[in-house]
């Protein structure tokens, strides 16, 4: 055997060859066994601890593999131990290390604040005795990365999984009605998330923050949207918004720089203040006609939204609806069957790409600010010529009947 290898021994009675030519300390030799063990498993790898025997003598981290004594022919002994603690409370938790919590099987729920800010917290296995997650029973928990939800449990509260940022999926049981209050928010690692049929609300600032989601798939059981749901989430690139939905909250969308496409269906009556500002990658969008309303600022900085069309079942188009719509091209604005649409303050300002406008006779309550500097891009005739004169006689009132 050469200088350069190990042979190691595991109390079982196994014996490997360990090649150290790229080590020196102690150290590194628990972390290569370590990988031995668990292989590609972070999770395992953090759980596990390691004893390494010389002869009678335990090694110590900070040793060199000279200061130990570990030469030509040397052999040393391996001891795995998980560090694993079955707990209800994060009083059992302190100054133990990377660990695992076992939740006890006589547990009927997690409690409010029961292991939060256990920051070396890596992994919870929750038993089928529970029902309930409290509200903030796993907050600010940073190191943890998997949680395996049972099927009893009914209720995530408000604030559960709140900056859990190592946290890269998770799945929620069909026992689960409601996704509470920011139950997820912060998670700035999650990947991936399954929400299932049982779901019919996603709470306000939900998912806030989670910048690493991708993709995630709404069920057909989910009626609202909740205000900041996924506001945040920089990496989420599409979303289908299934029949079921009849509210998007406000800002439930925004700061989704990443999103690509999205589908608004026919059941959507509101969509709500901001819903949609800042998604600086969606080229194109349609609004369903049960809209009535395009709340102020939905698309504001949507700087790559091309084209719109608005439905003629819009009557109110809000103020700055889309703000910095920097390359929004053509917009056709409804009214045909209406008398009276309204056209806010600084709906397009910013639309600095906008080549045609095309609007209806019936158009009559338009704010001053709202289309200036775009009164030559106006399809309609009759409203372009009159544009023409208010903005130019009085530009700071409103167009009314």
């Amino acid at each position: 055997m050469s200088l350069c290898e190990l042979q190691v021994k595991t109390l079982q009675g196994g014996v490997f060859t360990l090649d150290v030519r790229k080590i020196q300390t102690v150290e590194q030799l628990k972390r290569m066994l370590l990988e031995v063990k668990s292989p590609g498993d972070p999770v395992e790898q953090k759980i596990l601890k390691v004893e390494v025997l010389h002869g009678s003598c335990l090694l110590n981290d900070a040793q060199t593999l000279m200061q130990a004594a570990l030469q030509a022919e040397s052999d040393v002994t391996v001891i795995y131990r998980r560090n694993e603690i079955e707990a209800a409370t994060k009083s059992a938790v302190r100054n133990q290390g990377f660990c695992q919590v076992n939740i006890p099987r006589t547990a009927t729920k997690v409690s409010s604040e029961a292991f939060s800010d256990c920051t070396e917290l890596v992994k919870v296995t929750i038993p089928d005795s529970v029902t309930q997650i409290a509200r903030n029973a796993f907050t600010g928990c940073r190191s943890l990365e998997s949680i395996t939800i049972p099927d009893s449990v009914t209720e995530i509260g408000r604030n559960a999984f709140t900056r859990c940022s190592s946290l890269k999926s998770i799945t929620i049981p069909d026992s689960v009605a409601e996704i509470g209050y920011t139950a997820f928010a912060g998670c700035s690692s999650l990947e991936s998330i399954t929400i299932p049929n049982s779901v019919t609300q996603i709470g306000r600032n939900a998912f806030t923050g989670c910048s690493s989601l991708e993709s995630i798939t709404i069920p057909n059981s989910v009626t609202e949207i909740g205000w900041d749901a996924f506001t945040g989430c920089s990496s989420l690139e599409s979303i289908t918004i299934p029949d079921s939905v009849t509210e998007i909250g406000r800002n439930a969308f925004t700061g989704c720089s990443s999103l690509k496409r999205i589908t608004i269906p026919d059941s959507v009556a509101e969509i709500g203040y901001k819903a949609f500002a800042g998604c600086s990658s969606l080229k194109g969008i349609t609004i369903p006609s049960s809209v009535t309303e395009i709340e102020s600022q939905v698309f504001a900085g949507c700087s790559s939204l091309e084209r719109i069309t608005i439905p003629d079942s819009v009557t109110d188009i809000g103020s700055f609806a889309f703000h910095d719509c920097s390359s929004l091209k053509i917009i056709k604005i409804p009214g045909w069957r209406t008398w009276r649409v309204k056209i806010g303050v600084g709906a397009f300002f910013g639309c600095s790409s906008l080549a045609s406008i095309t609007m209806s006779d019936s158009l009559n309550d338009i704010e001053s600010s709202a289309l200036t500097c775009y009164s030559s891009l106006i399809k309609n005739a009759f409203v372009s010529r009159f544009l023409i004169w208010r903005l130019t006689f009085f530009p700071f009132d409103l167009f009314r009947s």
